[in-house]
């Protein structure tokens, strides 16, 4: 008789034959979607400023797909900067406004596809950003070349991380929240969004203010920062100090809890900017030497799952369309449907460990082990999902 799983009755059993695994990583996932697009400023739309700016996007692409501040600066790296106009899939200008011509819209876009020649003399003579280059790379070109030179490439499902940070600029002392208006909040957002870290701000709500005071985090009191971030369902939390020094420059402190690790550092710089961007690059770092994957372009075979308690059309095309979702899955395969339980094999460009770390990062599946009766193998894994 075929085995028949109920996860919601599952997850009611105690002590019975069947033993249901904890879920591996109660973390929201985020899907970063523009991994491979930059923005630029330049000071004109001739063919020497493109080429710098497409070579500046590259960079920030790189440490973006990575998670590596490194990777740019390696000796391998320098021929993609050479030919960066070749990973080019697209580009598009954007003006800047300028209080002296109001006048004129805020907006004027030039789009091109790449490999149009497109001869135009820079705007002006100075070196005065005027536009905004926005250009987009080639994912598969950029995953081909980081691949064979053995580089790890961080997919686009990204574990959001929890940020506590105390302000300290003269009188005021503050804890950063998603309701605070400061120039701050909107700093760290875009430098997050820039380095392609999902983050995560406390409301800053009653019970916020009640379970964390700004000295806990001030004074890098672990305890109440840990109780206060339950509610957020995160694995990741970065608590930082961010103080105005003497001088006028800004002083950092880092510190990331990540399942049981520990990590921190500190960096003191002139620009807000450059502290807040030592945070964020500091989570990409930890985050992406855990779940980067080395062989990305290769595709290593196929890999059964098992799905079980898929019992309607509904749940079978939602499972179907989360896996051919993952960064990982090359294609996906439906194998048989059977009773509430969907096998599918999977094309990964990844190793079935990989695929695993990436699953756990959401909720849309749950892996099961110990199941009585359909124990599971090295060939076939085991999920439950969970509409």
């Amino acid at each position: 008789m075929a085995l028949m799983l109920d996860i919601k009755k599952l997850l009611a059993v105690a002590g019975g034959a069947l033993l249901l695994s904890a879920l591996v990583g109660a973390a929201q996932a985020f899907t970063v979607e523009q991994l491979f697009e930059a923005e630029v400023e330049v000071s004109g739309q001739n063919d020497d400023a493109r080429r710098k700016a497409f070579a500046a996007a590259l960079w920030d692409v790189l440490v973006k797909v990575t998670g590596d501040r490194s990777v740019p600066s390696r000796p391998e790296v320098q021929a993609l900067f050479r030919g960066a106009d070749k990973l080019v899939q697209q580009f598009q200008y954007r003006e800047i406004e300028t209080p002296l011509d109001a006048a004129a819209p805020a907006v004027d876009t030039l789009s091109f596809d790449v490999g149009t020649d497109v001869n135009v003399d820079a705007s002006v003579e100075s070196g005065e950003p005027t536009h905004v280059l926005w250009i987009q790379f080639a994912p598969e070109t950029v995953e081909r070349h980081l691949s064979r030179l053995g580089i790890a490439l961080w997919g686009k499902e990204r574990p959001e991380t929890l940020v506590w940070l105390a302000v300290e600029d003269g009188r005021q002392r503050y804890l950063l929240g998603t309701s605070s208006d400061t120039e701050i909040h909107e700093e760290l957002v875009s430098v997050a969004q820039q380095r392609g870290v999902p983050i995560l701000l406390p409301v800053m709500d009653v019970a916020d203010r009640t379970a964390v005071r700004f000295a806990d985090v001030r004074g890098n009191f672990v305890q109440p920062v840990w109780d206060a971030s339950r509610r957020y369902g995160v694995e990741s939390i970065l608590a930082g100090n961010l103080t105005r020094t003497v001088s006028g420059g800004w002083q950092a402190q880092w510190t990331l809890h990540r399942r049981g690790n520990t990590s921190s550092w500190r960096v003191q710089s002139t620009a807000i900017t450059a502290g807040l961007l030592s945070g964020v690059e500091g989570v990409a770092s930890v985050l992406s030497r855990e779940l980067a994957v080395g062989y990305y372009g290769t595709e290593i075979g196929r890999t059964l799952l098992t799905i079980h308690d898929v019992d309607a059309i509904a749940d079978y095309s939602d499972v179907v369309a989360y896996l051919r979702g993952l960064s990982l899955v090359k294609e996906v395969m439906v194998e048989r449907v059977n009773e509430g339980r969907l096998t599918v094999a999977l094309q990964l460009r990844g190793n079935p460990d990989d695929l695993q770390r990436t699953i756990a990062l959401g909720d849309t599946l749950i892996k099961l082990r110990d199941v009585a009766g359909y124990e599971p193998t090295n060939r076939v894994l085991q999920y439950a999902y969970l509409p």
